[in-house]
């Protein structure tokens, strides 16, 4: 009995202290459970208050920064490297941007002429952007007057809204016209003996068929207001841009575009073609006298100028680098020279200080311009500096060619040049 007595009380007294530690745990989760909802509380509290606010304005503005973004170039970014490399004048520089000289600039003349430009664009998709976003019409082609319009409109034609632009597809070409019957070119004459011979032949100008006939000789006269009825000087000044006698296609297009009575790039061009009667692509003075005087356009052939673009001298030049087409152009050259003045880079280049340069001092000399110039770009600038070709060039030579705007000059062209 006192056994079993002893049991029931520890028994019981067991059971009192389970009931203590079981009440100890309740409270001791509670406690705990509390505390962990408190600061839950707290915590999206101070979120709801502080933190939400901050990232509206300065988390959801930089989110929105992913949608005006892009990765190509800005029209002002283009403008820039564009005077950095080639002129600050568009016009000059559209010149220099068309290799073939014949007045618009396709694609591929665009994207070798960016990827000159400081710094370069070489990306073909990236220069495909900024020739889609100048082409305002969408024909495939930049002309002068489009060309500058674009360079005044405050953005590329499209605009870009996420990090993935895709321009706007281009507009279907137009069908072109039959092309004019052309009387075959003569061939070349044959190079002396140890000469490379040309390739091809040096590429003829062709005439685009215009729509329709041009306005009469006389309209455009009375286009010019005042100066069409007064002296021919006046009157060719309007579209000699940059007063060195001679209008190169896309230079007449622009002035004739800004005329009393503005006329069409189209009326322009096809006025340009009737004008140029020794179809080398530049409008000389003489020509244009020519017109004037009869108030009439002229027929092809009865002026033939001296020193064309295509001049014996410059084929002759061409036959013996190899090329069919020029490897530079004096601007090209003028703009590598970055401003320094004829006699300076006339100094640099005469390395023994004879007073001449030579070919070979113009080849290792051209290594300083920036970019350089190769050994056949030296070659042609040398031969195209040389007026009286006798294979040096001395300080007027340098200078009358600059002056006069075009490599091969004769040498009446030259003293004319060097007269104005």
């Amino acid at each position: 009995m006192r056994c079993a007595a002893e049991s029931r009380r520890l028994v019981e007294s067991n059971a009192a202290n389970v009931g203590r530690k079981v009440d100890i745990d309740k409270i001791d989760n509670f406690s705990e459970v509390t505390l962990g909802l408190g600061a839950t509380f707290l915590m999206t509290l101070v979120i709801w208050l502080f933190l939400l606010p901050f990232f509206d304005v300065a988390g959801m503005s930089w989110i929105k920064s992913w949608e005006s973004s892009s990765d190509h170039i800005t029209l002002a970014q283009f403008k820039t490297r564009m005077a950095a490399s080639l002129s600050p004048d568009p016009l000059t520089a559209f010149e220099e941007m068309d290799r073939d000289q014949d007045g618009k600039i396709v694609q591929p003349e665009f994207l070798f002429a960016v990827k000159k430009f400081r710094p370069p664009i070489n990306g073909t998709a990236e220069g495909k952007y900024c020739f889609e976003g100048l082409d305002e019409d969408g024909n495939g082609y930049l002309v002068a007057q489009e060309f500058l319009r674009a360079l005044n409109h405050p953005s590329f034609y499209y605009t870009t809204t996420t990090t993935t632009p895709t321009p706007p597809e281009p507009m279907p070409e137009p069908v072109p016209s039959p092309p004019p019957v052309v009387a075959p070119a003569p061939p070349p004459p044959a190079a002396p003996q140890g000469k490379v011979m040309l390739r091809t032949p040096p590429p003829q100008w062709k005439a685009e068929a215009a729509v329709g006939n041009p306005m009469s000789m006389q309209d455009f006269m009375s286009r010019m207001g005042s100066a069409g009825n007064g002296a021919p000087e006046e009157a060719f000044n309007l579209v000699d841009l940059d007063g060195d006698q001679f209008a190169a296609r896309a230079e007449f297009i622009n002035g004739a575009g800004h005329l009393q009575q503005p006329v069409t790039a189209q009326e322009a061009d096809a006025i340009f073609q009737k004008l140029d009667t020794n179809k080398d692509h530049v409008l000389e003075y003489q020509e244009f006298l020519n017109a004037f005087n009869q108030r009439a356009y002229v027929q092809p052939g009865s002026h033939q100028p001296q020193g064309l673009p295509w001049s014996p001298a410059k084929q002759s030049a061409l036959r013996e680098i190899g090329m069919s087409t020029p490897p530079i152009t004096l601007p090209e050259f003028t703009s590598r020279m970055f401003a320094v003045k004829p006699e300076g880079v006339f100094e640099a280049l005469d390395t023994d200080k004879d007073r001449e340069i030579s070919e070979q001092e113009m080849i290792r000399g051209g290594q300083a311009f920036a970019p350089p110039l190769t050994e056949v770009e030296a070659k042609y600038v040398h031969k195209g500096l040389d007026i009286n070709q006798d294979s040096r060039i001395v300080m007027p030579e340098l200078v009358d060619t600059l002056k006069f705007g075009h490599f091969f000059p004769t040498v009446a062209q030259a003293e004319a040049a060097h007269n104005r």
